[in-house]
This record gives C-alpha cells, sequence and structure tokens, in this order.
C-alpha cells in the first residue's frame, strides 16, 4: 500500500510545517507534522547538504 503527502516546511525562509495535500488520515498527518516539526532543524540541514551534492545521512525520526 502506497501513501502520499505533500508537506511544506518553510515560507520565506522560515520554519513552517504544513499539509498540502495529503492521501493520508488526520492522525497520520499529525505525527507526520509533529516529527517533522521536532526534527525540522536536522531535515533542513540535510535537505542543505543536497544541494550542495554533499552526502546526508538517514535519520529514524519519531
Amino acid at each position: 500500500m502506497r501513501s502520499l503527502a505533500k508537506i511544506w516546511i518553510e515560507k520565506n525562509g522560515e520554519q513552517c510545517v504544513e499539509i498540502a495535500d495529503s492521501e493520508l488520515t488526520s492522525k497520520e498527518n499529525e505525527m507526520l507534522v509533529n516529527a517533522i516539526d521536532k526534527n525540522w532543524e536536522y531535515i533542513n540541514e540535510q535537505i542543505s547538504k543536497a544541494f550542495k551534492g554533499e552526502k546526508t545521512k538517514v535519520r529514524e525520526l519519531k
């Protein structure tokens, strides 16, 4: 089974985690937004590394 969600994590350079579109349940959406919010700095660091062509790390979010 495959579920999809489009999530924005920043707006105008500021942290702003919001669901743009989702096939997930409201509870799953809430869990996902909370996990991203708690780990936003780490996620943003990895995105910056990817854009620089640097190696990124995978981390299990809880």
